[in-house]
């Protein structure tokens, strides 16, 4: 595998986890409609986010040492969820 399939097979797996886990999980913690549902939401929500830091840890990027679209969707994805405290019951 060169470097560009491995960086575009892992550009594929990172927004793929911000749309099914991170941008569903803000969703459904938004729209729930009772405190059960908020936890079942949040907690993988959460999970995903814990994961997403210590990968950051060491590093200025998700993928490689350039900005990708991974990068971008995950801090829109985090500034739209902190703006939207109205949706967000714990705030930022």
């Amino acid at each position: 595998m060169t470097a560009s399939t491995v960086r575009c097979s892992l550009l594929f797996f990172f927004t793929g986890l911000l749309k099914i886990v991170v941008v569903d999980g803000v969703y459904k913690a938004g729209f729930a409609k009772s405190q059960e549902a908020y936890q079942d939401a949040v907690v993988p929500l959460f999970d995903s986010l814990d994961r997403i830091e210590a990968m950051l840890k060491d590093k200025t990027y998700l993928i490689g040492d350039r900005l990708t679209e991974a990068d971008i969707r995950l801090y829109v994805t985090i500034v739209s969820t902190c703006s939207a405290e109205h949706l967000w019951p714990m705030g930022c």
